[in-house]
């Protein structure tokens, strides 16, 4: 019997597990394997070998492991199959196959589109923080986790998901695109980021097209984003490249887009869905999978 495992790599962050879940439904629904579960390698529950053992005792004969990746970098290249191995060691009978990780797609392009035309202002950053809150299971190690004890029992917000989001769309040829990258000490693991950004460019959608990196390349995200106010546009539309609702999303991200708008109170600064909120997502995760 055919299964597939969704393999990320977790965080501490509460409810980070939540995207990946949402993408395995969909993923069911499209009826393209019998049996499809969700492991982390580090941090979030379940990991990858209770995420095998589930498929086993469902009766799978066959795993096809899809990388919930964007590049195929360290976690790829060695961290999944040192954790394939260490499966196959508790599950010899079982046969494992593995596919390529997301990478480049050309519609990758339209999902940042996408994101950047439904961008909102301030009041809804903090979005997927709130949703975090929800999930919280008090645990210390949470990058939201303060010294005044757990923001859970301390926040009396309402959920900003609740709010009636406005359905206008961003004019998009007036603004900036900034997209927001972590980045890689691996400098060809960028290479498959910039094709896409390129292709946005290429398309002559907005007025300029920037990216900035949250650590080890440059340009930093403030540097991108006092480039983009540099450009003359009054709006900054900013889509997080980020797959899961990590520290970075709820916390880093937001801290900076709002000390670049106090540094250029003259330009108005949007963001959108990180990039794994997509449903573009799953469809290229179908697309893996039906290739490997």
């Amino acid at each position: 019997m055919e299964a597939i495992v969704l393999f990320s790599h977790g965080s501490l962050l509460c409810g980070v597990g939540e995207t990946l879940k949402i993408h395995a439904e969909r993923l069911s629904n499209r009826n393209l394997a019998p049996i499809i579960e969700i492991g982390f390698l580090n941090y979030s529950e379940p990991s990858f070998l209770q995420a095998v053992t589930a498929c086993a005792e469902r009766g799978a004969t066959r795993i096809t492991v899809l990388p919930y990746f964007l590049a195929p970098g360290y976690f790829v290249n060695t961290a999944l199959p040192k954790s394939v191995n260490e499966a196959k060691l508790q599950y010899p009978e079982l046969e494992f196959v593995t596919a390529e990780p997301i990478g480049y797609n050309q519609a990758l392009a339209s999902a940042i589109v996408e994101s950047a035309a439904r961008a909102r202002p301030k009041e809804f950053w903090y979005e997927d923080r709130d949703r975090a809150l929800q999930s919280c299971r008090m645990l210390e190690s949470c990058p939201l986790y303060p010294p005044s004890g757990c923001p859970k029992l301390i926040s009396s917000s309402p959920l900003n998901g609740e709010r009636q989001v406005d359905a206008r769309s961003n004019s998009l040829e007036d603004a900036a695109l900034l997209a927001l990258v972590h980045g890689s000490p691996t400098a060809s693991a960028n290479d498959q980021f910039f094709e896409i950004l390129e292709e946005i460019k290429a398309s002559a959608l907005f007025a300029h097209v920037q990216q900035g990196f949250l650590e080890c390349n440059e340009p930093s995200i403030p540097a991108a984003i006092d480039l983009c106010a540099a450009t003359g546009v009054k709006k900054i539309l900013v889509v997080p490249y980020f797959l899961h609702t990590g520290k970075h999303v709820v916390k880093d991200l937001p801290t900076l887009l709002s000390e670049g708008s106090l540094r250029h109170p003259d330009v108005e600064f949007f963001m959108g869905d990180f990039l794994g909120r997509s449903s573009i997502i799953t469809d290229i995760l179908a697309k893996r999978m039906i290739s490997t």
